[in-house]
Order: structure tokens, then C-alpha cells, then sequence
């Protein structure tokens, strides 16, 4: 069963500069911010706005109390939204954490994870049953539960498979389609080379999904649990001209909470109970999720008292520790600064001392200490800490200001000439503390730096189709693995939303 976290945890990881000597590659969620509840203006009870700290999974507040005894319970959220708009809510689509915490009240996968105890989450059965896995782990045969979407109609097995051949349809263009890669056949209909993926039977009679993988994975159960492979009603879903807009409408689900109208950009979306919802009812009977342009903006309006939850804006941690009952922040994440591996200045072999120097001049300390006030650490892997199997492995991730000059000067004495650099960050999201600093600690080392930027609605985007030179992005886990972060950021055959640096190493391919 869903559960949602009432606790307050330390970020794990935030605010990392880029390691090692290549350019570093990257994803388009953005790091999460530290959240807070309080301040009702419907009753709800501090405790009632907690989400879970992971990306596809969450579900704020699925079996928090609020509201009056007799009253409805209802919440006001100004923490989801505070940086702006999602580029998409149709599970095939999504790409960032807010677009995954939205669809993770209006939708369950096949697993999902128990939070209970937040050092240990657990992945537990959600929409299947049970499931059972072959001795090398090539084959997962799911059994679905018997229960049905918002609508009415069943959740069936083949309701997984239609979903699954949508997302990967070339013709829908979704950012995350090369998890399919996973599933015997998944490459060929990503690439169009198949109407279908040939490795996924859905037996309805039975109430079974049966799963050939391409190679053996045993966290493929985890996987799941990512929003790409929830299921869609057929009847619904397959009535659409354009796939591509779905989203634009009242979709589907099979979670706690059901959508009570359309998303209409820059005015929210309101969601209300499932009353025929399988799992423990949700504890809220409405959630209203507010935008913000800014997180400042969010802020301001929880310290009015018009939301009850809100993100809390760099260099606040501590003053909004002291005045409210409930703080929260983010967990499995991390902030980190990318190279565009095809950049003339910054990319390629002969400027690795050049990126070098740039990770020696910056202190991830300072960066914690000034911006975060303790909500966070600074990184020293990609991997989280507390991701099963995390060890820190930058070896240039602490600041040495003397060692970063030498590699500047032996830099420029092999012919290269330094420009200024162009840092671009997602403006709005709280951001901009961050970005000063690293401008200021990389001119203390001669390092000029010019900042660019760009509105949070469609940084990602940008990103993603025209990398900038040196680039701030941030990832929070879909699902607590290693493979979450080491692949989907780092693997040449992962989306450029995902891996937007140009770095490209054929041989180093694992899922094709």
C-alpha cells in the first residue's frame, strides 16, 4: 500500500559541481526543494501536505488527516507547482518530478514503494498483486489485480501493454521511452522498426502480464514503479486523434485521487477522491494544486496563509525551521553542473584540465552552508547518498583554489584561449543564491563567468534540444537504484532530456 512519510528528513544530496575529468552528463527534474506545510486556509492539519521524498511514486497526503470531523478535508498545495507549470501530465510523457507527483495521485504502476520506514523503503505490490521472476531474471509474469480506473472500466493486463506500446510509439516523442529498452523488443518499436513491443503478453483471463527483458535485470519490478509504465484505459486513451494531446483533457486513472477537470496552465489542477479507489482511501477528500512562477512567489503566499504547503526558497531553511511545525526536505536528489561535451571551450579531450579547474574552484561546502542552512550535504557522487550501493567517488570535488590556477595556467600555455563561460540555470526555482556564488568563487580563480537564465517553463526543453556551454540541472530518483542515476544520466542510448551534454561513447552502450 501507498504510504505517505510523515517525517522530516535530511536532503541527501544537493548542490554537486560536475566530477571527474570528462564532461558530465545529465536529466531535466529539477533537484527539489526543500517543502513546508502549515498555514491553513482549509482546515488541513500541518501533517496533512506531506509527500513522499521519490520521483514517480509520490502521492502527497494519500492518508494524512485535516479538515474539520465534519467538513470535507481538503488542501491547498503551493509546493508542487512553485516554480511553474509542468511541461506534461500524461504518464507516456512526463519528465520532471513535478509532473511524476501529480500523476502519482491520479495513477498506481504495477509496484510501488512503502515509506514507512524511510532508511528502508520497501517496493511493495500496487496495481499487480504479486509477481514472480525466472531464475536469471529475464522474465517477470505480474498478476493484476482485479479493480478498475476512476471510470469504471477494469484494469486488465492489457491495459498495461496498450499503455506500454503508446509511450514507446516514435510518433509520440517520449522523453523516457528508452526505458523500453529494457523489454525484448522495446528498441525496435522506440526506433519504428516494430508496430509493437514483442516481449510483453497480456493473458486478461488469467490477469497476467508477462515480461521478457533483453538481459537479465532483477530490479526490473522497480522499474515499474516509474510513471512510463502506468496504465492507460484503452477505451478512453485509443478515442484521441492526436496522442500528444491527452493530457489536454480529464485523463483516466487508477489511484487515490481523480482529476476534476482538465489542467489548464498557470491555473492548477484540482483533484478529488477516488471513491471506488482499490487501495486505503485517500485521507484528503480534495487537493488543489496552485502555480507559482517562482518559489519566492509560493513562499509569500504560505506566510499568508493562502496554501498550505509551499517550497522554501534558498537561505530560508532556517528561519521557517523556527516558525513552523513541519519542514521537510528533499531526499534522493542531487544538484550538479554540466559540460556540454561539443562546446569549442569547455568540451572535448583537450579541455579536461580546463573542467578541472572548474570543479577545484568550487566549494560544495559554502554552497550548503550559505544557500541550504542544512537541509543539505554537499555531493560527492551522482549517486545520492542513501541509494543502495552509493560510494563517493569524485577525487576533484573538493575546493583546492591553488591546484584549480595551476590547471587554468597549464590550460592556457597548451594554446587555449579562456573566454568568459556562460552558466544557464532554471530561473524562478531558487536558483539564483547558488548561481552567485559559483560565479563569484569561480572568478576568485580568473574564471570569468556570465550568467543566462532561462524561464523554468521551458528550461528543460532547451536543454535538452540545444545544450548551453556549462549548465545547472538537477535529478531526483524515480526509484531509489543505482541504475536510475548511472544510466539514465550517463548511458548514450538514455534521451538527450536526460543526458542533454552531446557526450557520446558507442561502446559503452548496455541496453541496445
Amino acid at each position: 500500500m501507498r504510504k505517505s512519510l510523515l517525517l522530516s528528513i535530511a536532503a541527501l544530496s544537493l548542490v554537486a559541481a560536475s566530477c571527474g575529468g570528462g564532461s558530465g552528463k545529465t536529466d531535466p527534474t529539477t533537484g527539489g526543494e526543500t517543502s513546508i506545510a502549515g498555514g491553513s486556509t482549509e482546515s488541513s492539519s500541518p501533517e496533512s501536505s506531506v509527500a513522499e521524498p521519490e520521483g514517480t511514486d509520490v502521492a502527497p497526503a494519500t492518508e494524512a488527516s485535516g479538515g474539520t470531523s465534519a467538513g470535507p478535508k481538503k488542501l491547498t498545495d503551493g509546493r508542487v507547482l512553485a516554480a511553474g507549470n509542468p511541461p506534461h501530465l500524461d504518464p507516456a510523457q512526463n519528465f520532471t518530478l513535478e509532473g511524476a507527483e501529480l500523476e502519482g495521485v491520479l495513477w498506481d504502476g504495477l509496484a510501488a514503494f512503502d515509506w514507512a520506514d524511510p532508511k528502508n523503503a520497501k517496493l511493495v505490490p500496487a496495481a499487480a498483486e504479486s509477481w514472480t521472476g525466472n531464475a536469471d531474471s529475464t522474465e517477470f509474469v505480474f498478476k493484476v489485480r482485479k479493480h478498475n480506473f476512476s471510470n469504471g472500466n477494469p484494469v486488465l493486463p492489457s491495459s498495461f501493454a496498450y499503455a506500454w506500446n503508446r509511450a514507446s510509439d516514435p510518433k509520440l516523442a517520449a522523453t523516457y521511452a528508452y526505458l523500453f529498452f529494457n523489454v525484448v523488443g522495446g528498441k525496435e518499436r522506440v526506433e519504428g522498426k516494430a508496430p509493437s513491443i514483442t516481449g510483453v503478453v497480456a493473458d486478461d483471463a488469467a490477469m497476467t502480464l508477462t515480461v521478457k527483458l533483453a538481459r537479465p535485470f532483477a530490479d526490473f519490478p522497480t522499474i515499474t514503479t516509474h510513471n512510463i509504465f502506468f496504465p492507460v484505459d484503452e477505451v478512453t486513451v485509443s478515442k484521441v486523434a492526436d496522442q500528444s494531446k491527452y493530457e489536454q483533457q480529464v485523463m483516466i486513472g487508477n489511484g487515490p485521487f481523480v482529476m476534476a477537470g482538465a489542467y489548464v496552465p498557470d491555473k492548477g489542477l484540482t483533484v478529488t477522491k477516488n471513491p471506488t479507489y482499490w487501495g486505503t482511501p485517500a485521507g484528503l477528500d480534495e487537493i488543489k494544486f496552485v502555480v507559482s512562477k517562482e518559489i519566492d512567489t509560493a513562499y509569500s503566499s504560505f506566510e499568508a496563509g493562502q496554501v498550505d504547503t509551499s517550497a522554501i526558497p534558498s537561505g530560508k531553511f532556517k528561519s521557517a525551521t523556527g516558525k513552523y511545525p513541519f519542514v521537510q526536505a528533499p531526499a534522493f536528489t542531487v544538484d550538479y553542473y554540466v559540460f556540454n561535451a561539443e562546446d569549442p571551450v569547455v568540451g572535448g579531450e583537450k579541455n579536461e584540465k580546463l573542467r578541472q579547474a572548474i570543479s577545484l574552484a568550487i566549494d560544495t561546502t559554502v554552497l550548503a552552508d550559505a544557500v541550504c542552512q542544512g537541509s543539505c550535504i554537499p555531493a560527492k557522487s551522482i549517486t545520492p547518498t542513501g541509494i543502495p550501493g552509493q560510494s563517493n567517488l569524485c577525487t576533484i570535488c573538493n575546493r583546492d583554489v591553488e591546484k584549480s590556477k595551476k590547471l587554468l595556467e597549464e590550460w592556457k600555455a597548451a594554446g587555449n584561449t579562456l573566454t568568459p563561460i556562460e552558466i544557464s540555470f532554471n530561473s524562478g526555482a531558487g536558483h539564483e543564491d547558488t548561481i552567485n556564488l559559483v560565479q563569484a568563487q569561480l572568478q576568485e580563480v580568473g574564471i570569468e563567468v556570465k550568467q543566462a537564465p532561462i524561464s523554468s517553463d521551458t528550461y528543460f526543453q532547451t536543454m535538452g534540444k540545444t545544450p548551453a556551454q556549462f549548465f545547472r540541472l538537477g535529478w531526483a530518483a524515480d526509484y531509489p537504484l543505482q541504475d536510475n542515476f548511472l544510466y539514465d544520466l550517463f548511458a548514450s542510448d538514455s534521451a538527450n532530456l536526460s543526458n542533454p551534454s552531446e557526450l557520446a561513447n558507442p561502446a559503452a552502450i548496455r541496453r541496445s
